[in-house]
């Protein structure tokens, strides 16, 4: 079975605080194997220990986003963000999935992760997944 296209966004040097988003209808490449290194870091108490960290530094920031997103899309299904660190915690590549208006609008909205101030990761190339919330019923959006 053929690989997906890919909906990979790295950080180049001519924009390096941003992640673009890509376009895919598919899962995207990579994603299986970054969402593998997620789940297997958080099973150790240095992974989920940074885990914490990360969900606690982004709550707030991507609960506002999310719903924000939500208004403008009319969309409300789960999205998955997960973004490889390099050593100093910085991102230099994120995948998102499901490609929708809502996850384009999420990860165009939070850009570099700059405003998190994530602190190092427990090694570097580390895949970290941000929990975005998901919304009962996004203000604005019509009654279902």
């Amino acid at each position: 079975m053929p690989r997906p296209s890919p909906v990979r966004c790295v950080a180049g040097l001519l924009a390096p605080l941003a992640l673009a988003a890509c376009a895919s209808e598919t899962t995207p490449d990579g994603y299986y194997e970054a969402s593998r290194e997620v789940r297997l870091s958080l099973k150790t108490p240095e992974g989920h220990a940074y885990g914490e960290v990360v969900a606690r530094r982004s709550r707030d920031r991507l609960e506002r986003t999310a719903r924000r997103c939500a208004v403008r899309a009319l969309d409300q299904r789960g999205v998955r963000l997960l973004y490889r660190l390099d050593a100093e915690g910085r991102p230099v590549e994120s995948i998102v999935y499901p490609e929708t208006p809502l996850a384009r609008c999420i990860q165009e909205d939070l850009g570099s992760l700059e405003e998190l101030e994530l602190p190092p990761p427990p090694a570097p190339d580390y895949w970290i997944r941000l929990p975005v919330p998901l919304l009962a019923h996004p203000p604005g959006a019509p009654d279902p």
